[in-house]
């Protein structure tokens, strides 16, 4: 359930804290593997500062939707305080920095094939000019995230 609810809100925050402090980054994942082995996917571009101090860190990707406040008014008894309801979904874990072309090149095609697969005519990662490709490809550094705890609640 936990890992469907990553897959289904893939768009997802990622926390680290290494040597630079405590640093947070919007990106999409991908989930690969599932149990002990389940791991989270993802890119930074390379110029971006929060990638330089990795090694060896730990992360957490977050991963929240739907939510709504929900008022006192609601209630039918009292007196009641307003509250939160949300889903959330935590999973920590090691991170891994992987800066092969080829491993990078298979990520942003799982990424456009995911994302464009419900268009009429996907766009494909493989239809751009491969030396464009080629300098993109140089400008991204890939994350593996070993996910070691995940969590999750739906208040």
């Amino acid at each position: 359930m936990l890992v469907a609810h990553i897959e289904r809100h893939d768009f997802g925050l990622l926390v680290s804290h290494g040597a630079a402090g405590l640093v947070a980054s919007h990106i999409p994942f991908l989930v690969e593997g599932a149990g002990m082995e389940l791991h989270l996917l993802g890119h930074l571009a390379r110029p971006n500062h929060k990638s330089r101090s990795w090694p060896g860190w730990r992360g957490a990707g977050n991963f929240q939707r739907p939510h709504a406040y929900i008022s006192p008014r609601w209630y039918a008894g009292g007196p009641s305080v307003p509250t939160w309801n949300y889903v959330d979904v935590h999973a920590y874990g090691t991170v891994r920095l992987i800066e092969d072309g080829d491993w990078l090149r298979r990520l942003l095609r799982r990424l456009a094939d995911r994302h464009e697969a419900g268009n009429a005519v996907p766009w494909r990662v493989d239809d751009l000019p491969e030396a464009y490709l080629e300098g993109m490809l140089k400008g991204i550094i890939g994350l593996d995230i070993a996910v070691t705890r995940l969590e999750g609640k739906y208040n």
